[in-house]
């Protein structure tokens, strides 16, 4: 198989989450539609489910699972590489190449990784699309604060992100689409399934449920869920 190397390790780098929510290992399934992955991270408040799709491959071939650990330095060794590499696998190795130079990657038995169950449809009260700059702008405004809870509320026609903490910020988004009412708070786990997702962003949202975090290119689908706070 070859591929792009930004396009890998870019996938990846979402795939991976961040921060506390950082997913070490996880299987890759070589499907017909592509690769896919599905994980939760160690704090089982997050989980990410993501397609690269095979029209992202120069060559692409459906084969069987492979389990891989440490999937940050995996994109940090990757992102050494020029600008396309070749896959393979040899037996419980992946292998990474260019033309004069290749590394030889130990995989992990599958059958050791924990896989998240089906969780079903999930049934949300509003979605709305939001560009990824206005969300991680204003988490970087709230970081200011050591602890902040943040809050998203929906009224009809507006999103409204605001935060607790001592330096209290409010963003207000305006759209017509939104028809209900919505209140629900997260902590840091949000910062971290977000940190790396860019473009503009499909965000699903219920009263004290999970939020959806949904990004879409002609390469990709990445499909983040974080946990609201507890206020217990």
């Amino acid at each position: 198989m070859k591929i792009k190397t930004n396009k890998l390790v870019s996938f990846l780098d979402k795939i991976k989450l961040s921060g506390a929510e950082i997913i070490d290992d996880a299987v890759l399934k070589f499907g017909e539609a592509g690769v896919s992955m599905e994980a939760m991270s160690k704090t089982k408040t997050s989980k990410v489910e993501g397609l690269l799709k095979k029209e992202a491959f120069i060559d692409y071939t459906a084969r069987d699972d492979i389990g891989v650990s440490d999937l940050d330095t995996l994109s940090r060794v990757i992102k050494t590489f020029g600008e396309e590499i070749d896959i393979s696998i040899d037996g419980n190795l992946l292998i990474i190449s260019e033309d004069n130079r290749k590394v030889e990657v130990e995989l992990v038995n599958t059958d050791y990784i924990d896989v998240p169950e089906d969780s079903g449809e999930r049934e949300f009260d509003i979605n709305v699309t939001l560009k990824a700059e206005i969300l991680k702008d204003f988490i970087a405004n709230v970081s200011i604060n050591s602890d902040a809870v943040i809050k998203i509320k929906a009224i009809p026609g507006s999103l409204i992100l605001s935060n607790t903490g001592k330096y209290k910020f409010t963003k207000t988004i305006l759209d017509e689409k939104i028809d209900k009412e919505v209140n629900v708070e997260f902590g840091n786990p949000l910062v971290c399934v977000s940190a790396n997702l860019e473009n503009d962003l499909k965000i699903s949202l219920k009263d004290n449920y999970p939020i959806l975090i949904e990004e879409s290119t002609e390469d990709y689908t990445i499909k983040a869920i974080s946990a609201p706070r507890s206020n217990e």
